[in-house]
C-alpha cells in the first residue's frame, strides 16, 4: 500500500471521527450518560487509535525505506551498520520512570519496567499501578512524568505524590 493511500485513509478516518463526534454532541446530556453515549465515546477512542496506528505505519514505512537505503549505501562503501545496542542504551534511561498513558479509555499511571525491541519496533513494558497489568506499548503513546530533584524542593512549591496503591 502506498503512502498516498495511507494518507487518504487517515483523511477518511478523520472525516468519520468528525461524524462520530457530531453524534456524541447530539446525545450528550450532562446529567445522564446513557449506553449509546458510552458506545459512541468508545468508538471515538477506537477511531483515534486507528488514526494513530495508521500514522505510525506511515512513519514506520518511511523509516524502513530510509534505513534500507542507508544500509545499502553502507554495504557499498564497506562500512558496518550502526549497532542497535547504542539505541537500546539510550532507551534504557526510561526504565524505572513513572509515566501516564491512556489505557482502556482512561488516563492511568504506570512504571516503565523494560524496553524491548521486536522486529525493529521499540516497545515499553509498563506496569499499570491501578490494575497491576503489564502491557507493551510504543513509547510515543506514553508521557513521562517529571523527575523530582532537590533543587525543586523550595518553600511554597507544590508537588503531587504518586503511590503504587493509589494507581
Amino acid at each position: 500500500m502506498s503512502l498516498k493511500k495511507e494518507n487518504e485513509k487517515i483523511e477518511e478516518y478523520e472525516k468519520q471521527l468528525a461524524l462520530v463526534r457530531d453524534e456524541i454532541k447530539k446525545y450528550e446530556k450532562p446529567e445522564e450518560e446513557n449506553e449509546q453515549i458510552k458506545n459512541l465515546k468508545k468508538l471515538e477512542a477506537d477511531m483515534i487509535e486507528v488514526i494513530n496506528l495508521t500514522r505510525d505505519l506511515i512513519k514506520y514505512k518511511k523509516q524502513n525505506e530510509l534505513e534500507n537505503d542507508e544500509n545499502k549505501e553502507l554495504e557499498r562503501s564497506g562500512e558496518v551498520a550502526p549497532d542497535i545496542h547504542e539505541h537500546i542504551k539510550e532507551s534504557n534511561k526510561f526504565i524505572g520512570r513513572t509515566c501516564s498513558l491512556n489505557y482502556e479509555n482512561k488516563m492511568v499511571y504506570g512504571l516503565i519496567e523494560n524496553v524491548v525491541i521486536h522486529n525493529n519496533i521499540e516497545q515499553l513494558l509498563i506496569h499499570i499501578f491501578e490494575t497491576n497489568d503489564r502491557i507493551m506499548i510504543p513509547p510515543n503513546y506514553v508521557q513521562l512524568n517529571e523527575v523530582l530533584n532537590e533543587s525543586a524542593l523550595k518553600e511554597n512549591n507544590q508537588f503531587q505524590a504518586l503511590y503504587k496503591k493509589d494507581g
